[in-house]
């Protein structure tokens, strides 16, 4: 059985998530994931923003969830751009699920654009990367 991340991002729930659940279909194990962005919460000039104590509880209720499986949130403070990739090579993961971010900051963080809902492409660090009109980004290492 290979392995698989789950990165949330704005979807911050497991019930009615379809990328954890595309990356549950794939037979992998699953380690579901979350970056506290330090792109996005650098630029905050207040560091107690309401917006933050939401995810923090938030993320705080998806651990909850993951733990009644056997699981749990892995979190890490970074750029996602550095952050995926060394978590990928960390826990071996073969590939990386995400549901799409349409934020203009995301696309580019993403590195992609506004057409076609169906694409493939590689990354810098060599990952492919497929997003599906399903809303649904899985990434092959």
């Amino acid at each position: 059985m290979g392995r698989a991340l789950c990165w949330l991002r704005r979807d911050l729930r497991v019930h009615d998530h379809r990328a954890l659940a595309a990356a549950c279909r794939s037979g992998r194990q699953v380690a579901v994931v979350f970056i506290y962005d330090t792109c996005i919460l650098d630029a905050l000039q207040n560091k107690q923003d309401r917006r933050v104590q939401f995810i923090v509880s938030s993320l705080d209720e998806v651990d909850a969830e993951l733990r009644k499986f056997g699981s749990g949130l892995v979190t890490r403070i970074g750029d996602p751009v550095v952050e995926i990739p060394k978590l990928a090579a960390e826990f071996g993961a073969e590939s990386v699920y995400t549901a799409e971010d349409f934020e203009p900051y995301a696309r580019t963080r993403d590195g992609t654009n506004a057409s076609p809902p169906s694409r493939n492409r590689r990354n810098e660090s060599g990952t492919d990367r497929r997003t599906s009109a399903a809303s649904c980004t899985s990434s092959s290492a």
